[in-house]
């Protein structure tokens, strides 16, 4: 490489400044909002923020987490100057990830829209933009059939009909099982799931509701400006119908005072709950993800 050797290095809480000098040389969307938030990020338990230099001088960077649960990581950013994207965009995926199988790594999760869109930046939305896809099949990266939905709605919202009485805390062990027990419905299979839930404990942002004694329904929700982006919403529909797992959303919304919800990791299985959201899916603009894994 004629500009000189790459260097990819791992950030620790004391270095963060090299990550936000990154986001500026490459013109990425920076607000206080997106400052908080991507410091509570970086500072949960098993992430990983890489920042690539050449020559001394940020080109690119990259977000991981490692999922206990699934014994995985996802790939949650990926940054790169757009004029070297052809050339060091490989070297610096490459680069972030396990070099083999551990017993704690099994595989790699990344989330990539089907079509070009707009998401919330990093870290109020995990989804890599459309042009890594390619780079992903070059590194042994595979689409999983996993149906996801992601989106935009715009308000009004209707009223809720009824009060969510949310637990007064929760234990974040519990939600990891519960959303372990509904992978298969109303939860995503995938490490950006489990993700979710940690960053939205981190940052008091994780709801809670039992019924007579059991974890019913999870829903984690995050403010960026006048903007609501739905990390997560995940239930039991045994206790928890369509309509007051809605309830629960537009009671979110409605504390937010927002008329634009950002909808970033949805099981089709709640797209009637959406519906409901928005006023039986006249506002509804949801689209699919295509998960991408790599097996370690």
């Amino acid at each position: 490489m004629k500009d000189g050797m790459m260097f990819n290095s791992r950030l620790f809480p004391p270095e963060f400044g090299l990550w936000h000098e990154m986001c500026d040389t490459l013109g990425v969307e920076k607000s206080d909002d997106i400052r908080r938030c991507t410091e509570s990020f970086g500072t949960m338990d098993d992430v990983f923020l890489y920042v690539a230099t050449l020559g001394g001088v940020p080109i690119g960077g990259t977000a991981l987490y490692r999922d206990r649960t699934l014994l995985g990581l996802a790939l949650a950013a990926v940054f790169v100057e757009e004029s070297r994207r052809g050339d060091v965009l490989r070297s610096i995926i490459r680069s972030s990830l396990p070099f083999f199988r551990t017993a704690a790594i099994r595989q790699v999760d990344a989330l990539v829209p089907e079509e070009t869109t707009s998401a919330p930046p990093f870290p109020f939305s995990f989804l890599l933009p459309e042009w890594t896809a390619p780079a992903l099949a070059d590194l042994r990266f595979s689409q999983v059939d996993e149906d996801i939905l992601y989106g935009d709605l715009t308000g009004p919202f209707p009223r809720p009909k009824s009060n969510v009485d949310w637990d007064e805390s929760h234990d974040i062990n519990a939600v990891r099982k519960f959303l372990w027990r509904r992978r298969r419905d109303s939860s995503v299979n995938c490490s950006h799931t489990w993700l979710s839930a940690d960053l939205g404990a981190a940052r008091g942002r994780l709801h809670t509701l039992s019924i007579d004694g059991d974890l019913a329904l999870v829903l984690v929700s995050d403010t960026i400006g006048s903007h609501l982006v739905l990390r997560l919403l995940v239930r039991d529909p045994s206790r928890v119908d369509e309509q007051l797992a809605a309830d629960a959303v537009l009671g979110v919304v409605r504390q937010a005072r927002v008329e634009t919800l950002s909808i970033d990791l949805l099981s089709p299985y709640e797209r009637g709950v959406i519906d409901i959201v928005s006023h039986d899916g006249k506002r509804t603009n949801l689209l699919r993800l295509a998960l991408y894994r790599r097996l370690l």
